[in-house]
């Protein structure tokens, strides 16, 4: 009887190498489609905990919307981060795209 290999198996890629994976081999429309779909639930992830957070506090220790408030300074700060990532992360893939553009 003959026995198979188990399949090999390989780590998963980190999201900066499966964006370039997706811009390798999709069109540009594609891959927009695939970074403003990141880019909605990082987002909505780091502004909604920190202010549904802050409205939890708020009841808790019966606060006049102070915590509320910092949870809004929060969700602001971690916003342009996430933001800021994403541009990064596009202007990465669209420099090494054209770079390899050129080199070909």
């Amino acid at each position: 009887m003959k026995q198979t290999s188990e399949p090999k198996v390989r780590p998963s890629p980190s999201s900066k190498e499966k964006s370039r994976a997706v811009a390798g081999n999709s069109s540009p429309t594609t891959v927009f489609v695939s970074m403003v779909l990141d880019m909605t639930w990082r987002l909505a992830i780091v502004v909604l905990v920190p202010i549904i957070l802050g409205v939890e506090l708020d009841k808790h220790y019966k606060t006049h919307h102070d915590y509320l408030i910092a949870g809004f300074v929060i969700a602001l700060l971690f916003g342009i981060a996430v933001v800021y990532r994403s541009y990064k992360l596009a202007n990465d893939m669209t420099t090494s795209s054209k770079v390899g553009n050129h080199a070909g």
